[in-house]
């Protein structure tokens, strides 16, 4: 008899799931469609890591070195007003952004990826 309960239970949901699903009452993410790779070489001069983009979902920095950066929107970003990216090989960050991201160091010059996904 349990079983009997639990098998209808799991039909039921089924039948629900689909009735949903074909109402269009729940949105099914696509997922990334292309991604778009570059390398920048940030100075202590604003750098534009990436351009703002149109229909891109995300993209993530990551830094090349020991050098810290400081991210931003605009080309004003200075090492006070811009988010620090510690100067560790590897360390990143990803940004649910269409914006345009400028990065900028302290002194000397660090080398960065960009990845962007649409």
């Amino acid at each position: 008899m349990r079983a009997l309960a639990i098998g209808v239970a799991v039909a039921v949901c089924l039948v629900v799931a689909i009735a949903i699903a074909a109402s269009g009452a729940i949105a099914q993410d696509a997922g990334t469609r292309s991604l778009a790779s570059s390398q920048v070489s940030v100075t202590n001069t604003a750098t534009q890591a990436a351009q703002a983009r149109a229909g891109r979902n995300a993209l993530t920095i990551q830094n090349h070195g020991a050098t810290a950066m400081y991210c931003g929107p605009t080309n004003a970003v200075t090492t006070t007003t811009g988010f620090r990216l510690p100067g560790v090989d590897g360390a990143s960050i990803t940004l649910p952004t269409t914006a345009a991201v400028w990065c900028i160091t302290a002194a000397g010059s660090q080398t960065v990826s960009v990845i962007e996904a649409f």
